[in-house]
C-alpha cells in the first residue's frame, strides 16, 4: 500500500476514543493558540486586504473566514483563514516563543 493510502487510511479510522490524554490537551491547546493568533491577525492590514479580495471573489457559501461572519467556499475560506492567523504571527511575535 502507498504511503499516502496508508496515512489516509490511518486517519479515517482513528477516533477521539484511540488518543491519549495528553495528545488530546496538546491538540486543544493547539486550536486554542491558532485562534488567538487569528483572531489578532485578523486586525492587520493584510488580512483586510485578503478578506476584501475574497468577498469580490465570492464563492459558494460553504466555509466561515474567521472574524468576518460571512461564508465563501472552502478553498477560499481556508487560504484567507491561513493568511490571517499567519500575518499576526510573522508580523509580531518573535520567532523564539514555542509554537504548535
Amino acid at each position: 500500500m502507498a504511503i499516502m493510502e496508508s496515512l489516509g487510511k490511518y486517519v479515517v479510522e482513528t477516533s477521539f476514543d484511540d488518543l491519549r490524554k495528553d495528545v488530546m490537551q496538546h491538540i486543544k491547546y493547539c486550536i486554542l493558540d491558532w485562534l488567538g493568533v487569528a483572531f489578532a491577525g485578523s486586525l492587520e492590514p493584510s488580512s483586510k486586504i485578503i478578506v476584501q479580495f475574497i468577498k469580490e471573489v465570492g464563492g459558494k457559501k460553504e466555509s466561515t473566514i474567521i472574524e468576518e461572519g460571512f461564508q465563501t467556499s472552502c478553498i477560499n475560506a481556508a487560504f484567507a483563514n491561513g493568511i490571517i492567523a499567519v500575518s499576526y504571527t510573522h508580523l509580531t511575535l518573535p520567532t523564539t516563543l514555542p509554537r504548535c
